[in-house]
């Protein structure tokens, strides 16, 4: 029986519930960053799209993510959970390359506007 670094032994596995393989854990980061891409798309609403900048990258690894685990075999726990990063990162792609694209949109305007109101008081002062 193997101990733990504070000298106790492992505790013995619980009946009917399945160990967690290296995939599931892979699994479940997959589900766990769709939901930060989702989460990042809420947040664009609210903070003129910049966060989208940042969820799709993040949506995007978990599609990748995801689709490399459900090629493999793995238990019901860990393909559930790579469906369920599948499906989000697939939503928070589709979200995060709208919001980004937005954002970029939102950026280029202003920055169009400011060189505007910058070329036109440069204009003024050379007329005056």
């Amino acid at each position: 029986m193997a101990l733990d670094p504070y000298g106790y032994p492992e505790a013995p596995p619980v009946p009917g519930v399945a160990m967690s393989s290296a995939g599931d854990t892979d699994a479940v980061a997959a589900m766990w960053a769709a939901v930060g891409s989702l989460m990042l798309n809420a947040l664009a609403l609210c903070s003129c799209y910049m966060t989208g900048l940042l969820a799709l990258p993040l949506g995007l690894y978990a599609l990748y993510k995801a689709g490399m685990i459900n090629r493999g075999g793995l238990s019901a726990t860990g393909s559930s959970a790579a469906t369920a990063g599948l499906v989000g990162g697939a939503i928070g792609t589709m979200l995060g390359m709208f919001f980004a694209g937005m954002a970029l949109f939102m950026l280029a305007y202003f920055l169009f506007l400011f060189a505007m109101v910058f070329l036109g008081a440069i204009g003024a002062a050379a007329g005056a």
